[in-house]
């Protein structure tokens, strides 16, 4: 059951990431003649979701590295790829975990800068709603992260 809800989510992400990319084209193809504002507003949306999406792979990759049992969405309506108890896991697998979305955050990142136009509204969508998703991210997740590295180790 839970390889079956990854794939579902893994197949709507791919078909996310797939109609940025797609997305970006059109507007990098419309952008002379007048790229329509609903359309670079989308694109830029889109390019941020796809950048989450990036992290959220990097914390279930990391989290199945290590060992640990994530749980998948039970919906792809879901913003988040799954759950994972910090009580149901190690401090390792926890801490291993954490670190992978933010590696992939630090991999994504490089990525978004090298396709956006910082000159037009899709660019300046993406670049502000990223870096709010990623200040977002930080202050959320970071403190949870130091507050489990800080936890006595296991027996």
């Amino acid at each position: 059951m839970n390889e079956r809800r990854i794939a579902v989510l893994a197949a709507r992400d791919v078909l996310v990431v797939s109609v940025a990319a797609w997305l970006v084209h059109l507007d990098a193809v419309l952008r002379p003649t007048g790229s329509p504002m609903v359309l670079a507003i989308a694109t830029g949306v889109l390019i941020t979701v796809s950048g989450f999406y990036a992290h959220e792979w990097g914390h279930y990759l990391a989290a199945r590295f290590a060992g640990a049992k994530p749980v998948p969405s039970a919906s792809p309506l879901s913003i988040y790829l799954f759950e994972l108890d910090e009580n149901a896991c190690t401090r390792r697998q926890w801490l291993t975990m954490s670190a992978g979305g933010y590696l992939a955050t630090l991999v994504a990142l490089p990525i978004i800068l090298s396709i956006i136009d910082v000159h037009v509204l899709s660019g300046q969508v993406a670049l502000v709603l990223t870096s709010l998703g990623v200040l977002a991210t930080f202050g959320l997740e970071l403190p949870i992260t130091y507050r489990v590295y800080r936890k006595p180790t296991e027996a």
